[in-house]
């Protein structure tokens, strides 16, 4: 499981939180993928989080740092969560989950992309 780098990288530092059930242990700032009765969601576990058990997790952020694959991404590209590889990318493949879109540009070979998570992006 990977986590983020930064979050709330904007002047503003607003997100929205969510309370979900993982299905896996959660420690804070880690990236999971969870199905809900809405879908499945690209989250950032807030606090830790025991697996099948109830926790808080940002679903919405304005700009927060995703490990990066090792591509070229530019800004307003779809960003896609790759639980394999546990890093985000702009290349829409199979198993991969739309969650958001980039900030700014970020070369290939960075760490990693600021991004604005977006739940309505997790649910198309």
């Amino acid at each position: 499981m990977a986590n983020v780098q930064a979050i709330n990288k904007s002047s503003s530092g607003e997100f929205r939180l969510r309370r979900m059930t993982p299905s896996v242990n959660c420690g804070p700032m880690d990236i999971v993928v969870i199905t809900t009765t809405d879908g499945t969601l690209v989250a950032v576990a807030f606090k830790a989080v025991s697996a099948n058990t109830s926790g808080m997790f940002i679903i919405d952020a304005e700009i927060i740092a995703f490990p990066q694959a090792n591509v070229a991404i530019k800004g307003g590209d779809k960003l896609y969560w790759d639980p394999v590889n546990n890093w985000a990318t702009n290349v829409n493949a199979a198993g991969l989950k739309l969650f958001g879109i980039a900030h700014a540009d970020s070369a290939q070979g960075n760490a990693t992309v600021d991004c604005e998570l977006m739940m309505e992006h997790a649910l198309l």
